[in-house]
């Protein structure tokens, strides 16, 4: 919707035309200038400078918003609020995950997520809870009603009989973790494990972390940030990141000016010295991919 046309700008226009003000649309209607005789007063936003800083501050804050209305005994929707992983250090132990979960079951028929400061979107999301699936995605139009984007039909009636036919094929093979690694690092799988999977270790260690290129396994020694839990962190000439004293699940989050990966990832401390490998496939475009591997044995192991 254009900022002209929004349901505000229209109400303040009706306000003004009944009251003998004039007014003017300023910065695409982000900006209403209104005057009556010396007088002027400004619109910017949502915003009519009629209260407090602080009150503001509140309104702009949607999980903050439902508190106040909560214990002012005003009926609204729930809002639970959760920070973004980058913020973990400040959240207890267990993290926000757990968290998300137990709301989901709470909720079976469906919730909610959207920033928690902001207005409008771009899209409305209907994801399953039991089997996460998305079962239907909205996208919001310039003008009329938001068009469906996508959307999953599902029946549970009996398939005709003629859907299932014997045959004595095999089925499709489906790789193993090792099959998939040995394809991504062209060298025995058993050597790596993946590390946003699997549960994490009791004993700490250095993490050594390198990003190398898929399949040469070069590394890959400049051009790049890394932060882990939305904290930058040193890295050497060589591309080596040194990581001691890390959680059992911390995220790591690698920038380059085209883009970046980052993932959850869970320690795995085999060693005193223990590697930690992000295997890109394309380093020019890393979106196109890259895996997260922990060195357990071979060559790169403990370096």
């Amino acid at each position: 919707m254009l900022n002209s046309r929004r349901i505000f700008v229209d109400a303040v226009k009706k306000y003004c035309a009944r009251h003998g003000i004039s007014i003017e649309l300023r910065s695409e209607g982000w900006l209403i200038v209104m005057h009556r005789g010396p007088r002027r007063h400004f619109a910017f936003g949502y915003d009519i400078g009629l209260n407090s800083a602080i009150a503001h501050r509140i309104a702009n804050d949607k999980a903050a918003t439902a508190e106040v209305l909560e214990i002012s005994s005003i009926a609204c929707i729930p809002h639970a609020l959760f920070l973004n992983p980058r913020l973990n250090e400040f959240v207890a132990a267990r993290g926000s995950w757990e968290a998300m979960l137990g709301l989901l079951d709470q909720h079976p028929s469906g919730i909610v997520v959207k920033p928690n400061e902001g207005t409008t979107g771009k899209s409305k999301v209907w994801i399953d809870p039991k089997y996460g699936m998305i079962m239907r995605v909205l996208m919001a139009q310039a003008t009329g009603a938001p068009k469906v984007a996508y959307e999953t039909k599902m029946t549970f009636a009996a398939p005709p009989a003629a859907t299932f036919v014997a045959s004595c094929k095999a089925g499709e093979h489906i790789p193993t973790d090792e099959e998939k690694i040995a394809a991504i690092t062209g060298r025995p799988g058993s050597d790596y494990a993946f590390a946003n999977k699997g549960e994490p270790s009791d004993g700490g260690c250095m993490i050594l972390f390198h990003i190398v290129r898929a399949g040469s396994m070069t590394p890959v020694t400049g051009g790049f940030q890394v932060f882990v839990d939305g904290k930058q962190v040193a890295v050497l000439p060589n591309g080596l990141v040194r990581l001691v004293g890390m959680p059992k699940q911390f995220n790591v989050d690698v920038r380059v000016p085209s883009g970046g990966a980052t993932a959850p990832i869970f320690r795995q401390c085999n060693k005193p010295q223990t590697t930690l490998l992000l295997v890109a496939k394309n380093w020019d475009k890393l979106g196109e991919g890259a895996d997260w591997l922990w060195v357990k044995s071979g060559k790169l192991a403990g370096q």
